[in-house]
């Protein structure tokens, strides 16, 4: 993890991470990409993706996306 950072830092280059641990994306990431079902759901920093109704409710189950009804 720290060479990812490090690279990114040092080298100013961008990395694209899939990754399903939300720990690892939230230590690593400025900008999270939520994707549900191939669409995009949520494009913004971890902190605003953590609070992101549409994030919670997908992952959680409690919305109509989750149900493949969208």
């Amino acid at each position: 993890m720290n060479l990812v950072r490090e690279l990114v830092e040092t080298k100013g280059i961008t990395v694209l991470i899939v990754e399903h641990d939300v720990s690892v994306v939230f230590s690593l990431a400025d900008i999270v990409t939520v994707m549900h079902q191939g669409q995009t759901i949520a494009e913004e920093p971890p902190d605003e993706i953590r609070k992101n109704p549409t994030v919670v409710e997908v992952y959680l189950g409690t919305s109509e996306f989750s149900k493949g009804l969208s």
